[in-house]
């Protein structure tokens, strides 16, 4: 008996998609994702359906591991969208604080 699993056409396309294009791209793909909101952050225009679609698809990316199906999101965007949160608030705290002073906080 053979335990190889059998897919549809349409998941084994998906698969094949992520294992040999999104496994390629994927740190580029983030980076790209969060500049783009370091520009929004900054005040500069972005295309918003961009971002909402490449967070759209890291969530579909893991849909096909039922025990885990935000795996991929948060592994390989999440955690990084986390950070840069993080630091940018870290910033704009500390540039407030220096111009403004604790009490206006």
């Amino acid at each position: 008996g053979s335990t190889a699993e059998v897919h549809d056409i349409y998941t084994l396309c998906f698969l094949t998609w992520k294992d040999r294009v999104f496994e390629q791209l994927k740190d580029r793909l983030t980076k790209g994702t969060i500049d783009l909101i370091r520009k929004e952050r900054n005040g500069e225009q972005i295309d918003h359906s961009l971002v909402t679609g490449i967070v759209q698809s890291y969530v579909k990316l893991g849909s096909t591991n039922v025990a885990k199906p935000l795996d991929i999101y948060v592994t390989e965007y999440e955690t990084a969208f986390l950070a840069e949160t993080r630091e940018y608030y870290a910033r704009e705290s500390s540039a407030f604080i220096s111009s403004h002073g604790v009490s206006d906080y």
